[in-house]
C-alpha cells in the first residue's frame, strides 16, 4: 500500500479490537500478510505468520475478559502508528491487568498488515506500575 489512509488504518484496528476482544483467532490470523512478522515487545523474537494460529490460540488460553480502545498517532506512507489502553484478566494467576503502548503496522497493497511491532507495558488493576 503506498499511501496508508486514516479510514485504512482505523478498520484494521476495529479488526484487531474484535480479534483481541472475542479471542476470534481467524480474524487475527485474516489481517496479516502470509509472510507477516509479529513482535510484541522490543527483544523479542518475531512470531512468523506461519505460527500466528498457534500463537493467538496459546495467548487466549491465559487470558479472559478482553478489553482495548485506540488513539491513531499518525500515518505516513504505508505505515501507521496506534496508544492503545487496555485492559484482561490473566487467567493462569487470577489477576486483572491493564495496559498501555504503541503499534507500529507496515501494511501491503492490499491493507493486511506485513509488519507488527509493538511495545508494552502491562500491570496489576490495582497495583503501580512498576518504575
Amino acid at each position: 500500500m503506498s499511501e496508508l489512509g486514516l479510514e485504512q488504518l482505523e478498520q484494521w484496528l476495529a479488526g484487531y479490537k474484535h480479534s483481541w476482544e472475542k479471542q476470534d483467532v481467524d480474524a487475527f490470523v485474516s489481517l496479516y500478510t502470509d509472510d507477516a512478522v509479529y513482535v510484541d515487545r522490543p527483544f523479542s523474537e518475531p512470531v512468523q505468520a506461519r505460527d500466528f494460529h498457534r500463537f493467538w490460540t496459546e495467548l487466549a488460553t491465559r487470558q479472559a475478559q478482553n478489553h482495548i480502545e485506540f488513539e491513531v498517532l499518525g500515518v505516513n506512507g504505508p505505515v501507521g502508528i496506534a496508544h492503545f489502553r487496555a485492559n484482561y484478566y490473566r487467567t493462569t494467576t487470577g489477576e486483572h491487568r491493564t495496559g498501555d503502548g504503541i503499534f507500529v503496522l507496515s501494511f501491503d497493497e492490499s491493507g493486511r498488515c506485513r509488519v507488527f511491532r509493538e511495545w508494552q507495558h502491562w500491570y496489576p488493576v490495582d497495583g503501580k506500575p512498576a518504575r
